[in-house]
């Protein structure tokens, strides 16, 4: 998995096009700079370190804890390298950093994520239903853990903004909430909204192959890593759109939200009699749900990334409404 001339021009390329995506949405073009330089940084410092630290022991396997070979040393190297990334971003991006800089840390997971394996790799590698049990059992958690590195990245660009002066603003302010509902309630609704919204999403949105069966209605093929991207950040997207705007609720709900989509998809899954039920009838490559295909770092990576841009657009559509209702006045 070294790094050569081409895998980092068509980094670079995926950063442009990424960046010049934004102008769709009215994203300025000095942000959309900043915004490819907060991706690049992150990938730099993170993504071509982090996957020689990360990887699984077989070559294009996915990134796993359970028998992947990741320490606990690794795993802080991981988070102090996201830090490091989040922080340096924050000033390559700035006056726009509280907004940029947020993407570096899973955007370096993100590189690693596309260099790696996917679901189906590990089943190969655990295909009785009692592997896959097991497999299961230890997948369930790691999208938590993967969110310490996404975590770290969050307490870099507040570093960074403690060294500037700046008070670090997850929300505006309370009048701005469309409903009344204190903090806590809030923070708990948004929570449960973005699971129950970005699943919904990824189930029409992340599609492969599909079959009928009897029991369980159908079944799907793995779900390319491109696909499982696209289909992951524009549900956290909306999630988060729905939720800043509606509640006044910054992205970090929303993030802890995908960790959460990932236990129960993969609890669902870890089910024996379906786990029993796939094994006995359909290839290592069908899956209950599109979902169930998903590994939990694939998860918590696309989802902070469209949990961020989701966050920037309902600002920039809340400032947007607020001065077209001045002009009206």
């Amino acid at each position: 998995m070294e790094i050569s001339l081409e895998i980092i021009l068509k980094t670079l390329a995926i950063i442009v096009l990424a960046s010049a995506a934004l102008g769709f949405v009215g994203i300025s073009f000095m942000d959309r700079i900043r915004f490819g330089l907060s991706l690049a940084i992150g990938i730099a410092i993170l993504g071509f370190v982090g996957l020689a630290l990360l990887k699984h022991p077989i070559p294009l396997t996915g990134i796993t804890f359970y028998h992947g070979g990741i320490t606990i040393a690794d795993t802080a190297i991981c988070a102090a390298l996201a830090f490091a990334a989040s922080f340096i971003a924050y000033f390559a991006a700035y006056p726009a950093g509280p907004e940029m800089a947020p993407l570096a840390a899973p955007a370096g997971l993100a590189y690693i994520v596309f260099r790696s394996g996917d679901m189906l790799s590990l089943i190969n590698l655990n295909s009785t239903a009692i592997q896959r049990q097991d497999l299961y059992s230890a997948l369930k958690l790691e999208g938590f853990y993967f969110l310490l590195i996404i975590a770290a990245g969050l307490l870099g660009v507040i570093v960074a903004m403690k060294l500037t002066g700046k008070q670090l603003q997850l929300s505006p302010q309370p009048k701005l909430h469309k409903f009344k509902f204190n903090k806590g309630l809030s923070i708990a609704i948004a929570i449960v909204a973005a699971a129950v919204i970005a699943q919904f999403t990824i189930g029409i949105l992340a599609q492969d192959v599909r079959y009928r069966d009897i029991e369980l209605g159908t079944v799907i093929g793995q779900v390319h890593t491109g696909q499982i991207a696209f289909a992951v950040i524009v549900g956290f997207a909306i999630a988060a759109f729905a939720v800043e705007y509606l509640l006044a609720v910054s992205y970090i709900p929303v993030v802890f939200a995908a960790a959460v989509l990932s236990f129960y998809s993969l609890k669902f899954y870890a089910n024996p009699g379906v786990l029993e039920h796939m094994a006995k009838n359909w290839p290592a490559a069908f899956f209950p749900r599109a979902i169930c295909s998903i590994l939990p770092i694939q998860m918590v990576t696309f989802a902070a990334i469209g949990a961020v841009l989701g966050n920037i657009a309902a600002v920039k559509f809340r400032q947007n409404e607020n001065a077209d209702k001045k002009n009206d006045n």
